[in-house]
């Protein structure tokens, strides 16, 4: 098969059921685990992942990071009782250490709330524009028998205040930088013939909300 064949199966491949990207209550089986000590010269906040799986086959991944020594005493309690209501919920073994206590959630599973979150991101295939984008990630579990008592808020975390000003100063300057790159790229262009105006801009890691 040549490359273009290939590519065309990729553009027309539909992995839309392949994922839970839209928020919801799902009872989910905990498949697999990674933490960040797996992960080749990864120098971030260190962190236990696990891979879930709905009744319909349909994955993400739940992202728990660790005490650092570094976070508030209101962060490293919000970590500890992340963690531990997880692990509860899964019905772990607390009796074992290190990583075979996590094993012992491999299998289980827990209801789960999967909620939208809004952060800011940018489009690459547009010099990076900022944008605002939204991802799809778990919120907080009860056990597979226990009921989840909320409201629709529960779905749907909006950027705060604070991150939309951030986000209009981030668009503002873009408008700017966009503006007077398009002019320069006009005039040399003109000049020299150049018809490739990308490539100058900055590339920026998108805010995601962790």
């Amino acid at each position: 098969m040549n490359l273009n064949e290939e590519l065309n199966l990729v553009k027309n491949y539909d992995n839309s059921g392949k994922y839970i990207n839209e928020p919801g209550v799902f009872i989910v089986e905990i498949k697999s685990y990674s933490t960040s000590e797996n992960k080749k010269d990864y120098k971030g906040n260190p962190f236990i992942e696990f891979t879930v799986e709905d009744e319909k086959n349909r994955s993400n991944t739940i992202t728990f990071y660790r005490i650092t020594g570094k976070e508030s005493e209101n962060a490293r309690e919000f970590k500890l009782r992340r963690l531990k209501e997880f692990f509860t919920n899964a019905g772990y073994d607390d009796s074992l250490e290190g990583e075979e206590q996590i094993k012992s959630v491999i299998g289980k599973k827990v209801k789960a709330l999967f909620k939208k979150v809004e952060y800011i991101g940018k489009e690459k295939d547009n010099y990076n524009k900022p944008v605002i984008k939204e991802i799809t990630e778990y919120s907080f579990s009860v056990k597979i028998d226990e009921t989840i008592k909320g409201n629709q808020s529960y779905f749907h975390t909006p950027l705060k205040p604070s991150e939309i000003d951030k986000f209009k100063e981030r668009l503002a300057d873009w408008e700017a930088e966009h503006k007077n790159s398009a002019n320069q790229t006009a005039t040399t262009t003109e000049d020299k013939g150049l018809d490739d105006p990308t490539g100058t801009f900055e590339e920026k890691t998108d805010d995601l909300p962790f």
